[in-house]
């Protein structure tokens, strides 16, 4: 006569957790297809930061030779020709194109963009 009154208690406890159980699964299932959609993201964010991050390594090369050559032609034209505004302006388009210029902003962009792929990662 007891069991009457568990055995109902206990089928919808029972009926609970399989609900319980299925909303879970769903819920596993809806987190494993986002991770599926964001698995190429990933891998294409990888190959485009490390194309950025070869080809910026390459113009920083380039500038650099090219700040240093600028340089020894605005110290030229302010020694040789006595013409200190032509020579600042090309010392000023040196400090945009030396390593602490433009690039520097470039490649703060191309780790910014490294960094967003890391978070999708550990989504």
């Amino acid at each position: 006569m007891f069991y009457k009154y568990i055995l109902p208690h206990f089928k919808i406890t029972t009926t609970a957790k399989k609900d319980a159980t299925e909303k879970a699964e769903a819920g596993r299932h809806e987190v494993n297809n986002q991770i599926t959609y964001l698995f190429p993201v990933t891998v294409v964010l990888s190959l485009v930061v490390a194309v950025f991050r070869l080809i910026n390594q390459l113009s920083n090369m380039a500038l650099s030779l090219l700040a240093f050559l600028l340089l020894l032609l605005g110290l030229a034209v302010m020694l040789l020709l006595q013409d200190t505004v032509n020579g600042l302006g090309i010392l000023g388009i040196l400090l945009l194109i030396s390593p602490f210029g433009l690039p520097l902003i470039i490649t703060f962009l191309i780790e910014m963009l490294g960094l967003f792929k890391d978070m999708l990662k550990e989504i």
